[in-house]
Order: C-alpha cells, then structure tokens, then sequence
C-alpha cells in the first residue's frame, strides 16, 4: 500500500497503479484462480498474501473513490460556469441583434407590412389578436413606443 500512497501523493492526476494480481489477471489452473472461482478456503500460509492483496486494493479503492469524487465536484463547477458563460453570452449577443440598430422610422414601416392589406381585413368576420399592432406593442418596451407612434397600424383595424 505504500506504493499506492506514495504515487498518489505526488500528484491527485496521476493514477498509482497496482502489481496485484488482480481477478482477470489470474491465469486459469493457478492457485489464485482456484481460488476465486472456487469455495475452496486458501491454506493458513495464502492467507497473508490474499490479505496484502486485498489491502493494497482497498487503497487502490479508495484512492479511485477520491478521484471519481473530486472529478465530479469539478464537472459540477465546469458545467455551473458554462452556464453562466453561455447565458451571459446569450445576452451579449442578443445587444449586438442587428434588429436593435434600425432606425424606428423603419421598424415602423416593417410593421405596417406585417398587418394585412384592407382587402384581407375585409374579409375576416372576427378580430385575430395576431394581425393586429397590439401584437407588436408585446415584444419589447421599444417596440410598443414605436408601434403607438405608428398612427399608419392604427387606421384599420378589423
């Protein structure tokens, strides 16, 4: 277990490794095989070799579970601040929308193309909430300023 110890205290990104031989590396017709794949009890002079086995691999364990848990707290953190990142640079990208920069002379004269033509309106029987300015004035402070100044989205309303 030492060697486990000493390789993980030199650094938590180097993995300590194992001289052990571990289940899949136990050759079948071996002793160790037997063992494993048997109820046979080892003999009084295995029991202090299964033992240091089995101790280097409880460290070996341990040391596995530290990392997993240590790696996930990371993984926690990375993904937290790419969260914030990509909301923040959602934002920064939505300020630089072409959108914001037209003049309100041409907002107003895209919405008046959004509004159906008078031989549309006049054949509707009801009122639709979605062909009518009122939409407009929804989006944004900005845009409902320019749709009330609009007197053009107002003279037809159906």
């Amino acid at each position: 277990m030492d060697a486990v110890q000493s390789n993980a205290s030199e650094s938590s990104s180097e993995v300590p490794t194992l001289n052990l031989p571990l289940t899949k590396d136990a050759s079948y017709g071996t002793r160790l095989y037997t063992l494993l794949h048997s109820n046979e009890p080892p003999n009084d002079s295995e029991i202090p070799f299964l033992r240091s086995i089995a101790s280097e691999m409880s460290g070996r364990l341990e040391w596995l579970d530290d990392e997993v848990s240590r790696l996930w707290n990371r993984w926690v953190e990375l993904t937290a601040e790419r969260t914030t990142l990509a909301q923040s640079h959602e934002n920064h990208q939505r300020v630089l929308s072409p959108v914001r920069s037209l003049p309100s002379e041409i907002l107003g004269e895209i919405f008046a193309w959004t509004l159906p033509t008078v031989a549309e309106a006049s054949d509707r029987t009801s009122f639709k909430f979605h062909h009518s300015p009122w939409n407009l004035t929804h989006v944004c402070s900005r845009w409902r300023a320019i749709a009330i100044s609009t007197p053009s989205l107002w003279s037809l309303l159906v």
